[in-house]
């Protein structure tokens, strides 16, 4: 299953993530080409039970602990670098924003404004590839919220309750 649809709520006055919940069926794609070709692990989102903070993480006990309410698979990234990726990395805010980024100035920056480095959390296709999609980023308008999905009109409903659109921070698979 893949995270995508409906938009539901949205605390943008506050800086939190929208809350956003609903599953559909992956799009069949081509697999990727070989020069991609290696092991993928899903890349899941959740919902936190006490705020509209949202956590991705390739790791399914994570997403399932008390302070989350899982998702589904967003979609799919490589568990080692290949040719034509790029590392993923995660970082948290103490206020329990999650940000993705491929950049690493933006990844310092994030450190210098107090967010923890939790590493690579997988890599990614560095352009569209057969079996991929653009994993979409937003932030609220001060920053201090991000969001992240594959799903285009979500996406739209997101910014049009206020976030900014951070353009496309890698692709994605959607088949493991």
């Amino acid at each position: 299953m893949r995270t995508a649809g409906q938009f539901q709520s949205a605390g943008t006055a506050t800086g939190t993530a929208p809350d956003v919940n609903a599953g559909a069926t992956p799009a069949t794609g081509a697999p990727a080409p070989a020069a991609s070709a290696g092991a993928k692990v899903p890349l899941y989102r959740a919902v936190s039970t006490s705020s509209a903070g949202h956590l991705y993480t390739t790791n399914s006990g994570e997403q399932s602990s008390q302070a989350w309410k899982p998702e589904g698979i967003a979609g799919y990234v490589m568990s080692s670098q290949g040719p034509g990726t790029t590392a993923l990395y995660r970082l948290a805010s103490a206020k329990g924003d999650y940000v993705l980024t491929t950049d690493a100035n933006s990844r310092a920056t994030l450190i210098s404004q107090g967010y923890r480095d939790e590493g690579v959390i997988g890599y990614v296709s560095q352009s569209p590839v057969s079996g991929t999609e653009p994993l979409f980023a937003m932030a609220s308008a001060d920053g201090t919220s991000h969001f992240y999905t594959t799903n285009a009109a979500e996406r739209d409903q997101v910014v049009s309750r206020g976030y900014q659109s951070q353009g496309i921070s890698g692709y994605i698979w959607t088949q493991p």
